[in-house]
């Protein structure tokens, strides 16, 4: 243990200090999923547009546009997104509640946004746009965290991590 470097993560606690209720076996997990995001999580978030946009041409077919054209209307509200965010990760040295307070209000915008995007370009209803949206944000994570989860699951076992 002794000279042992640790260039993404902190070394690892004392048991006793370990939160109460929490392994160290959940908390090498978790450090193990800070590690693969920090590492992977930009370029597997750009799976992200593609896997919405797929959504969106599934659930909006009537107005006939083409799947580049849902990927350009996805990428601009992504894009948006990047800029809402962005700010709100500043906050988070103002303390955990201020963060979560903040985040989960620039959440709400981002889903407002992109429903009321879904409304102009590709729905002809509010209540479609707004049921819409949801589906697709729903559709799309669940895809994306099925391609990722193994590709985490991989990046464990490389670690030499059993996380399953």
């Amino acid at each position: 243990m002794q000279g042992e470097v640790y260039p993404f993560r902190r070394p690892p606690r004392p048991a006793a200090a370990l939160s109460a209720g929490v392994s160290a076996d959940e908390e090498r997990a978790v450090e193990l999923w800070n590690e693969f995001s920090q590492r992977f999580g930009q370029p597997l978030l750009m799976l992200a547009a593609p896997l919405i946009a797929l959504a969106t041409r599934l659930l909006f077919p009537a107005r006939g546009y083409t799947f580049a054209e849902h990927l350009t209307i996805n990428l601009y509200v992504l894009g948006l997104q990047t800029l809402l965010v962005t700010p709100v990760f500043a906050l988070a040295s103002f303390g955990a509640a201020v963060f979560a307070s903040a985040y989960t209000l620039c959440l709400i915008l981002i889903l407002a946004y992109f429903v009321w995007v879904i409304r102009q370009t590709l729905a002809e209803r509010w209540w479609t746009a707004i049921l819409g949206g949801m589906v697709a944000v729903v559709v799309a994570g669940i895809s994306y965290m099925a391609l990722v989860l193994p590709i985490f699951l991989l990046f464990a076992r490389v670690k030499g991590v059993a996380v399953v």
